[in-house]
């Protein structure tokens, strides 16, 4: 039971991330914030988007630089059904 209940949150966490980052790079911070929100762990999502390969990269700011996450092209019209 335990299992399947792992499988369907990975799954929900990809769905999510497809979905959230479907229009182009977010700010990692809002994505955490917002996964959990939908009560998708922090554990959870981080092995959803290593399973999609998404990519994070850093704003090029000396002060204020954000992280960034997002589809790789590859995968930017993925259809998960």
């Amino acid at each position: 039971m335990a299992a399947a209940g792992g499988h369907s949150a990975k799954r929900e966490a990809r769905e999510f991330l497809l979905e959230r980052l479907g229009a182009g790079p977010v700010k990692a911070g809002d994505i955490m914030e917002e996964a959990k929100q939908e009560g998708i762990s922090v554990r959870t999502l981080k092995r959803a988007k290593k399973e999609l390969d998404i990519r994070s990269h850093k704003t090029p700011s000396k002060f204020d630089g954000a992280w960034y996450w997002e589809l790789p092209t590859k995968r930017a019209n993925y259809d998960p059904n």
